[in-house]
């Protein structure tokens, strides 16, 4: 029963991960809502398809344009106007490199006058290679599984139940190949390098994956010949401040001056 109880409040703690790191990653689209207008602006995309601005019609109007510009830097807007097809405003962005930005607002338009913009939540796009499939769902299966088995390591230390070691080897393993084996391919499928961390660059995804795996090498080192359950605990604190750091916080950013993928600031 104590086992039970353990595994059903580590599974809702790590969903509850996972929904954060969803919603506070920058993937995630901007919902923009006035009055009856609701829609998303993208965050993310392919260097392989169209980056596609779509806006349900409206009453409120006529007119509507997309303003962009490359980011980061001084850059000057270029104006893309939507298009109607009948339901829906539509505008494709200008595809960049990988790892390449562009900064856009809307503009809505009725009888010639600005009626709505959303220029006080200016979206930043981040451009990305195609990831196969089964490269992106074993790294995101192997590191989030490696958080859950966390949790329920430190609940086995705490509530003196189960084989805490085996849990705390297989969480290492996640990190091992979900971070320092599936991540590097991901990352280079995306932008183009396998890792962006220490000691060449400042990416804080590869560092704090780098720090996990430091972190629970030393906590299974420590435990393999006499307990120390309070590496398990400082371990699996160290894995829960890391999963509050937003994913892809100072992610790879194209440098347009050197033509360079460096680590955003």
């Amino acid at each position: 029963m104590k086992l039970s109880i353990i595994w059903v409040i580590s599974i809702v703690f790590t969903l509850t991960i996972v929904i954060y790191q969803r919603v506070t990653g920058p993937t995630y689209p901007v919902r923009i809502s006035h009055n009856e207008l609701n829609f998303k602006l993208p965050r993310t995309s392919s260097v392989d398809q169209d980056c596609k601005i779509s806006i349900p019609g409206s009453s409120m109007f006529d007119a509507a344009y997309v303003l962009w510009k490359y980011y980061p830097g001084k850059y000057s807007f270029d104006t893309l106007p939507l298009s109607f097809n009948g339901e829906n405003w539509e505008a494709v962005l200008p595809v960049q490199p990988p790892a390449g930005k562009l900064q856009y607002q809307v503009e809505f338009v009725q009888n010639g006058k600005v009626v709505l913009e959303t220029s006080q939540t200016p979206v930043v796009i981040r451009f990305k290679g195609a990831v196969p499939s089964w490269a992106l769902f074993l790294h995101i299966f192997f590191m989030f599984g490696a958080t859950l088995l966390s949790i329920v390591a430190l609940f086995m230390v705490l509530f003196n139940a189960g084989n805490f070691n085996l849990i705390a080897r297989l969480t290492l393993a996640g990190i091992f190949f979900g971070g320092m084996i599936l991540g590097p391919i991901v990352q280079k499928f995306a932008f183009g390098h396998y890792w962006t961390g220490f000691p060449f660059g400042y990416d804080l995804t590869d560092n704090k994956t780098l720090l996990a795996f430091i972190v629970w090498s030393i906590a299974v080192l420590a435990n393999r010949k006499s307990q120390r359950k309070w590496w398990i605990v400082a371990a699996t604190i160290a894995m829960l401040t890391i999963n509050a750091i937003p994913h892809s916080t100072m992610g790879s950013e194209l440098n347009r001056d050197s033509g360079k993928v460096e680590t955003s600031k």
